[in-house]
């Protein structure tokens, strides 16, 4: 049996919320964008967007458990306003990315300048729900005032 301390279980904890986290917004995000749910495009295409911010900043937070919920949606809205702004660009081998499903999953397939709307929204999220996920797993109990 492995001695943990009490920082390196909050950490595990918060790994597993997160995981958790990642897996919800992955199936939302596919859930949002499949054309038999009833919803009008605009609201498919929104949706989709903000649960893809939520799954990176959920991954960065599970890869660097310690960094700020305020930093991640930083970083994360930069990486991800700089691949819609590789959209514009257009080469042989990211035209055939950009064909298969993953690609257009990760990469997008066109650029619309309304997705950094989204993208903020989502990193506003992220934002709130990673400061408030920090603060309950990874605070230790003396830390709290109120």
């Amino acid at each position: 049996m492995k001695f943990r301390t009490a920082r390196q279980q909050r950490i595990r904890r918060y790994r597993r919320y997160l995981a958790i986290a990642m897996v919800i917004s992955i199936a939302l995000g596919i859930a949002s964008r499949v054309d038999t749910v009833p919803l009008a495009a605009w609201l498919q295409n929104s949706a989709g967007t903000i649960f893809y911010e939520l799954f990176w900043m959920f991954l960065v937070a599970y890869i660097i458990p310690e960094l700020a919920a305020g930093a991640i949606a930083g970083l994360i809205f930069i990486l991800t306003s700089l691949i819609e702004v590789s959209q514009l660009y257009q080469h042989p081998i990211l035209d055939r990315i950009r064909q298969t499903v993953v690609g257009r999953l990760l990469i997008g397939s066109h650029f619309d300048p309304w997705d950094f709307l989204h993208y903020f929204i989502g990193c506003m999220i992220g934002w709130f729900l990673l400061r408030q996920l920090q603060r309950k797993v990874l605070t230790p109990k003396s830390y709290h005032r109120f």
